[in-house]
């Protein structure tokens, strides 16, 4: 079964043009990701 973390974490990852990561730590989750240079935010905000 797909949790919805894992389907925020794809959609980052194959359509918004990031590289995201999920990671647990004792205090909670942490999301580390990596914004594409070539990405035009104004187009992936429409």
């Amino acid at each position: 079964m797909v949790s919805r973390l894992e389907l925020v974490l794809r959609e980052l990852n194959e359509n918004g043009n990031f590289r995201a990561s999920l990671f647990s730590t004792n205090t909670g989750l942490v999301l580390a990701s990596q914004k594409a240079e070539d990405v035009d935010e104004r187009v992936v905000a429409a």
